[in-house]
């Protein structure tokens, strides 16, 4: 397990953290983070196979154990010394620093608009100026940055649906369909990536008419199993008739009130016996980690009630709503699922 760091020490790192996330990235493109998966390595292996400078390696690979991420397993003398990672580090450095990386997709937001100035934010004296982002996103510029982010996390989410494809959407009998639709589904990256792989899907995109030319050119590609369909949720009804319904990161986003009364209409928009499937990162510390700068960034945005809520309280929602069946299914980490199912 990795190590749990005390006060002091936890904000030693977090005030050198670009230091730290120098070092991550070092370790990652010399090819260091996959020799410590594979097993142990020693100090004298990595500088010939990587044509390092020991004595220079040993302080990098100090930063590494500081950081909580390595185990040193001492020898008598440095060159002998071996390192282990504690946890897997390669795919998860992949992921946060490497080329395709999803933070800097988000870095991209005008977060340094709050930097220094929390607060005044905390006061109501300061916000993220409304030109450089609104909640729900007001222009174009504003929604294809809003949805690139969201599509750049779409792995684990979908695989997760995929692990949960016999319980949802079985195969029907030949000839038929199996209807979705897919609520604030973004740029239809989701979507297609369902219907490419099951081929038995239909899934109708229901977002904001804004968000139609971002979708276009999926729902042309994929004419027999996509469709867009325009709306607004907090104005009107769902479209209704569904075998499935995905709230994929949407309920997040808003207060309770407004996710209860999506909720409501959730049930009229599913056939009897169709499910509901939340997916989004349930309260729990890792998920809330990895949620620090969505946390940060909308702190200025007030439009946007963005919170993580705790599997419980969904229950409670659904369970309220009529919803009945319902259940967590582990998904890909940090996305989890729950289900429910109208009578």
């Amino acid at each position: 397990m990795a190590i749990s760091f005390a006060p002091q020490e936890l904000f030693s790192l977090l005030f050198h953290g670009t230091k730290a996330v120098d070092v991550l990235q070092a370790a990652l493109e010399l090819g260091i983070l996959r020799r410590l998966d594979e097993g142990p390595v020693t100090v004298a292996q990595l500088s010939q196979d990587l044509e390092l400078i020991p004595e220079r390696l040993v302080k990098f690979m100090d930063c590494l154990e500081g950081l909580g991420l390595v185990r040193q397993e001492p020898e008598e003398t440095l060159e002998d010394t071996r390192y282990v990672s504690i946890e897997p580090l390669h795919d998860a450095a992949t992921i946060i620093v490497g080329s395709q990386s999803v933070e800097r997709e988000r870095d991209h937001f005008n977060w340094e608009s709050l930097q220094g100035r929390l607060p005044e934010v905390l006061q109501g004296k300061h916000q993220v100026p409304i030109r450089s982002f609104d909640w729900p996103p007001r222009n174009p510029q504003q929604i294809k940055m809003f949805e690139a982010t969201m599509a750049q996390g779409l792995d684990p989410i979908e695989a997760g649906l995929i692990k949960a494809r016999d319980r949802l959407w079985p195969p029907p009998p030949e000839g038929q369909a199996v209807r979705i639709l897919d609520i604030g589904g973004g740029d239809g990256s989701l979507a297609q990536r369902l219907v490419t792989k099951e081929s038995h899907l239909w899934v109708d995109i229901y977002n904001l008419p804004e968000t139609r030319f971002l979708v276009e050119s999926k729902v042309e590609k994929h004419s027999d199993h996509l469709e867009f369909v325009a709306g607004d949720f907090l104005k009107e009804e769902l479209p209704s008739g569904y075998d499935v319904l995905l709230l994929v990161r949407v309920l997040m986003d808003w207060p309770d009130p407004i996710a209860k009364e999506l909720l409501k209409k959730a049930m009229d928009a599913v056939v009897p016996g169709g499910w509901v499937v939340i997916c989004e990162p349930f309260r729990k510390p890792a998920p809330l980690a990895r949620q620090l700068f969505w946390n940060y960034f909308l702190m200025g945005v007030d439009g946007c009630s963005s919170r993580l809520r705790d599997t419980q309280n969904y229950h409670r929602m659904l369970s309220q709503t009529g919803f009945q069946k319902i259940e967590v299914l582990a998904g890909e980490p940090p996305f989890d699922l729950i289900i429910a199912r109208r009578p």
